[in-house]
């Protein structure tokens, strides 16, 4: 049971390593009889990492393997009876023939349980004997260097069908495609289900080239969109506001590709959730900078339909779940990139790096809620300017619009809003002249905006110290 003690230290191990600092264990048993139920399995098989640090050697003579496949019976294609526990990592079944790899778990039971020797597996205490490995390991790497002829029948010379004969063989130890059904009378239903299982694997590898291909799909309309955005700078309003302001056939199509671009990500990023990914970013890094791109354009979208149609306030309370997780995940890969250059001893900048100030002026703002903070202060503004609260409240929209002034003033200082903002009618410039009237030329940032200092931030040039 040595196998089973150490899959099980194993996963301990796995639970508690920093697998971004330390090299990923590899568990390799020989003979183990499974551990773990369905959900056991589940549990493994989420972190697809951890899977590939097991491979399971398994003779299909030796019943020790087989000990736990008669509890809780359940059919197979063999007629054979399988219990609850179930089978996780890699399996390497093998013969004094050959050997061959497999990682479905369903199919993995049935290649196992093919070969059950009856009473021994039923009575697993009487006649078990020790199975020596070690030789049959020498065998195998023997037959590496001097291969063996397998003949093949006519009939079973297609190209599908003749690996999965020849694996069959390999792990039943017969040396033609014609004694295979001969010793094995249910052969055909399991070449059947694993030529079930190849079609399966092939249309997986197609769904995931179509992925690919539609994210680049995806990419075509976030061009027409920086066309957008470009359109409207042209116009001195930037496309936040010329898109909430619904004003020309343009903004009617980018809705069209908002939805488009939204039903797209929220799917991805809920198949992605569903399927978490512990060591390493839970996006490739090509779908996380395509989200990140299209959170940093398209939530300002989303955040202008908010304050216009829906009268709304406090955005962030009800922000879509696909964009908090894209932002997450952003995060976590950054981390992830500082905690490996610092592991490296290299230098870190601390601060907003040259790149980024010479290219400000076609950056989208790093906070995708920016326009948010934009149009709660707006409301704040207008509390004030009504005079309709108390002395109290008066005072905390002061302070929240102090917060504003600081949030912002962080951002230009680190080159992480877009230069648009200051566009002649944007909501920014619409919210910088009902706050001047309240703190006057005493702020910083009055002075930033009174002396026209702000002018030069597109051009890269630092304007808060």
């Amino acid at each position: 049971m040595g196998g089973c003690v150490a899959t099980l230290f194993t996963l301990w191990l796995l639970e508690g390593l920093n697998l971004f600092k330390a090299k990923r264990p590899l568990c390799i048993t020989f003979g183990s009889p499974l551990i773990g139920d369905e959900r056991f399995r589940k549990c493994v098989s989420q972190f697809p990492v951890w899977t590939s640090c097991f491979l399971h050697v398994a003779s299909i003579q030796d019943p020790v393997p087989k000990l736990f496949l008669s509890p809780n019976p359940t059919a197979l294609g063999t007629g054979t009876k399988v219990g609850a526990y179930k089978p996780f990592g890699t399996f390497l079944l093998c013969s004094d023939f050959g050997c061959a790899c497999f990682e479905d778990p369903d199919l993995i039971l049935e290649l196992v349980a093919a070969n059950s020797q009856g009473d021994q597996t039923q009575y697993p205490n009487v006649g078990i004997q020790f199975f020596d490995y070690g030789q049959l390991l020498e065998r195998l790497k023997l037959k590496a260097f001097c291969k063996d002829v397998f003949e093949l029948a006519e009939s079973d010379r297609v190209p599908l069908k003749a690996s999965i004969i020849t694996q069959l063989a390999a792990i039943f130890g017969v040396p033609q495609s014609q004694a295979l059904q001969q010793q094995q009378p249910n052969i055909n239903i399991l070449k059947k289900k694993m030529e079930t299982h190849e079609y399966k694997l092939a249309i997986q590898k197609t769904k995931t080239s179509n992925a690919a291909k539609k994210l680049n799909d995806i990419k075509v309309s976030m061009v027409y969109l920086e066309w957008y955005k470009k359109e409207a700078k042209g116009r001195e309003i930037g496309y936040y506001d010329m898109y909430k302001n619904k004003r020309n056939m343009n903004d009617v199509n980018v809705y069209e590709f908002k939805k488009k671009l939204s039903n797209y990500w929220q799917d991805l990023v809920e198949e992605v959730e569903n399927k978490p990914q512990k060591e390493e970013a839970a996006l490739r890094t090509r779908w996380l900078m395509g989200g990140t791109t299209y959170r940093r354009m398209m939530e300002p979208l989303h955040i202008a339909e908010y304050y216009k149609e829906n009268d709304g306030k406090n955005y962030i309370e009800e922000r879509p779940k696909h964009f908090i997780l894209l932002e997450k995940w952003l995060k976590e890969e950054e981390e992830r990139k500082v905690a490996e250059r610092n592991r490296r001893g290299e230098t870190v900048e601390d601060g907003p790096s040259k790149f980024k100030a010479q290219n400000v002026a076609s950056i989208l703002n790093d906070d995708s809620c920016f326009w948010a903070h934009v149009e709660e202060a707006l409301i704040l503004c207008y509390q004030l300017e009504r005079g309709q609260t108390s002395f109290q409240e008066r005072e905390q929209c002061k302070q929240k619009l102090t917060e504003f002034e600081e949030y912002v003033l962080d951002a230009l200082k680190n080159f992480a809003v877009s230069p648009d903002i200051f566009l002649k009618y944007s909501s920014f410039m619409h919210w910088w002249k009902q706050y001047n009237k309240i703190v006057g030329s005493s702020t910083q940032l009055a002075r930033i905006m009174t002396d026209g200092r702000y002018r030069d931030y597109e051009k890269g040039v630092k304007v808060v110290f």
